[in-house]
């Protein structure tokens, strides 16, 4: 079966000459251009600054890691402790500016576009993802018209977007194995701190913060969640997104490969959303599980024996936590209380909230159900529904981008699943098998959570996982043995 058609395989691409010289010939050009403005303009710091810039933009064309792990990290504000604000950006006129997250992720587009036409090679999603942009576009046009958004508001609200960006660069600059490999363990990576970070908080019984902290009430401040007569302060994960990516990862890598650090990481992972309190991820997390260890044909009792496993080890360390850490509340039996709750649901002040936000935002979509608002038309719908957009996923997509754009946002789900569930039925064992079991996993979770609570596709929060995700499989597909990728 033909999973890409009129791609050229990977071990055939070759270094161009020509592009490398152009890529050189433009680094030198835009230096010379910034040396000679920061000079006129008395600017050393902006020189330094723009230079410095164009040899980080250079090295990541061969080496994109870096680049790629500090997208991630400005994508988290930093794992919340240093708004976006508090960094350099670039002036775009009175309308508005680049912060440091766009820079680096234009910088990776720019760059994989490059490798793409190196190579010859367009993303396994482009298709999907063009009838996605047609839309937004038609959006922006229709609220700039309607006067349900403006140019300004517009542009602002297409950052929320600008995670396919980071896909189509991450598609372009991942050309290896070796690479792939390594952006799979800086999602590992991102895990193990974001947990750490979370084990001290809880440790400490407060949230830690900076001068520089996101001003939002789970990270600016310590929340505290009642349960019956138990209390605990509310510790969301600070990069929750890539933590739930990186679960699922190490999950899927412990059953196909038997490995006891990808267990590990599966184990700290699932402590981080125990210590979280969030009970709408665990719904998600058991939904995509459950694909999980139902997608081998044979060895399903292993499989069992290695949940087993990784629960023993789990409990273990809740119970006796490493290093002689110990927790200021009594985390096991507010978890255990918490999740009780969950069969009341429909009493919770949070889901009775959302509730009433999801049936405003259906109104409005009802009044304007085609093409939305527009990006960037929450600021002015605010004043008819008080708005929590990235926790309402469709309804999000609705409002904003209307009917057409939930269409579009679906087909792209459908896309990520055929193309999935083809490669897997084709990749034997392997190392790429177990990642992409635990993709597949991912993406249903994905899915459930963008349909009941947050949104995946349309809010920069979280979209930057599920491109993340794309990637990956995209690369994971792109990468495979040459029997599989032509047959």
């Amino acid at each position: 079966m033909n999973l890409r058609a009129n791609i050229t395989p990977v071990n055939t691409w070759l270094e161009g000459e020509p592009l490398r010289a152009s890529v050189t010939i433009a680094v030198v050009v835009l230096a010379a251009v910034i040396m000679v403005a920061a000079i006129a303009t008395d600017r050393v710091l902006a020189l330094g600054m723009g230079v410095g810039f164009l040899l980080f933009a250079v090295f990541s064309y061969y080496q994109p890691a870096p680049a790629v792990l500090l997208a991630m990290l400005l994508s988290t504000d930093v794992l919340k402790f240093v708004d976006l604000t508090y960094l350099p950006s670039v002036r775009l006129g009175p309308a508005g500016r680049f912060n440091a997250l766009d820079v680096v992720v234009i910088m990776l587009f720019v760059l994989g576009l490059l490798r793409l036409r190196q190579r010859h090679e367009r993303p396994l999603f482009l298709l999907p993802l063009f009838g996605f942009a047609v839309i937004v576009a038609l959006s922006y046009l229709l609220g700039v018209v309607g006067g349900t958004t403006d140019i300004s508001l517009g542009l602002n609200g297409l950052r929320s977007l600008s995670p396919y960006l980071f896909y189509i660069g991450l598609a372009g600059v991942i050309d290896t194995r070796q690479k792939l490999f390594t952006v799979i363990w800086l999602i590992f990576t991102l895990l193990f701190i974001s947990v750490v970070v979370q084990l001290v908080e809880a440790s400490l019984g407060q949230r830690l913060t900076a001068p520089t902290s996101v001003v939002n009430e789970y990270y600016a401040t310590t929340k505290t969640v009642q349960v019956g007569l138990l209390s605990a302060p509310y510790l969301w994960n600070r990069a929750t997104s890539f933590l739930f990516l990186g679960l699922f990862v190490s999950v899927s890598g412990a059953l196909w490969l038997r490995s006891w650090m990808h267990a590990l990481l599966a184990s700290l992972a699932l402590m981080g959303f125990v210590v979280a309190l969030m009970r709408q991820w665990y719904l998600m997390v058991a939904l995509g599980m459950l694909v999980i260890f139902l997608l081998p044909r044979k060895g399903r009792l292993l499989t069992i024996v290695g949940l087993a496993l990784a629960a023993v080890v789990l409990i273990r360390l809740l119970f006796y936590p490493p290093f002689g850490l110990t927790l200021s509340y009594p985390l096991i039996d507010v978890w255990i209380a918490r999740l009780a709750t969950v069969g009341q649901f429909q009493q919770e002040q949070n889901f009775i909230a959302r509730l009433e936000t999801w049936q405003g935002q259906l109104t409005l979509f009802r009044e304007n159900p085609l093409f939305g608002y527009g990006p960037g038309s929450i600021s002015l719908l605010d004043e008819r529904v008080s708005f929590y957009f990235s926790d309402t996923g469709v309804p999000n997509t609705l409002v904003q981008y209307g009917l057409f754009g939930c269409l579009a946002v679906v087909t792209l789900i459908i896309a990520f699943f055929r193309r999935a569930y083809d490669l897997f039925r084709l990749l034997p064992v392997s190392k790429e098998k177990g990642y992409l079991a635990g993709l597949i996993g991912a993406w249903v979770g994905i899915v459930a959570g963008y349909s009941f609570g947050f949104d995946f596709f349309t809010s920069a929060e979280y979209a930057f996982a599920t491109a993340l995700a794309m990637a990956l499989l995209d690369r994971l597909t792109m990468l495979s043995p040459r029997e599989i990728s032509t047959r």
